[in-house]
């Protein structure tokens, strides 16, 4: 078992568990009682504490065409595609993650589906939206035509001559 990567990993522990959360560890083998307890055998594994990624969208996995297929989904199937991205990262050995910049309603959706149990995933410490300026990074309008941004819908190429559209706020 390794609980400080500066110390030589712990050999003969029982980590004893309840309800879902580490309750002690125990030097030696504990062999539990059989009509009420689970014992699991990792002799031949390490344990290590779960991993923290402090910048994560958990919505989202980056792919050729996964841009353009975040943009015509929904925030339901959004929630229920980061079910699955969820899932991936805490059978990766991930316990918490920080999520920065997804949509609000489908993160936090999942960040509280995940805390009462509904799916698997690691525990989201979620920033919401991103803060941008426009053309930034977390700029939607950088990755899609203004005419479909506001309405009236304006000339393509006026487009890059107004600072955020017709719409825009001032």
């Amino acid at each position: 078992m390794i609980t400080d990567p500066r110390e030589t990993p712990i050999q003969e522990q029982s980590i004893i568990i309840a309800d879902g959360k580490i309750e002690r560890i125990e030097a030696g083998y504990v062999k539990g009682d059989p009509a009420h307890d689970t014992v699991i055998d990792l002799r031949s594994a390490t344990v290590l504490p779960g991993l923290i990624d402090m910048h994560t969208h958990i919505l989202f996995e980056l792919s050729p065409t996964s841009a353009l297929q975040r943009l015509k989904m929904s925030t339901t199937d959004a929630a229920m595609q980061g079910a699955l991205y969820a899932k991936r990262t805490l059978d990766a050995g991930f316990t918490t993650v920080r999520d920065l910049g997804d949509e609000p309603e489908a993160i936090y959706g999942l960040r509280d589906a995940i805390h009462k149990g509904y799916v698997a995933g690691p525990r989201i410490i979620a920033a919401g939206n991103s803060i941008s300026g426009t053309g930034g990074h977390a700029d939607v309008d950088a990755i899609m035509p203004r005419s479909f941004i506001c309405l009236p819908p304006i000339p393509f190429a006026m487009a890059p001559m107004i600072a955020a559209g017709l719409c825009a706020k001032r």
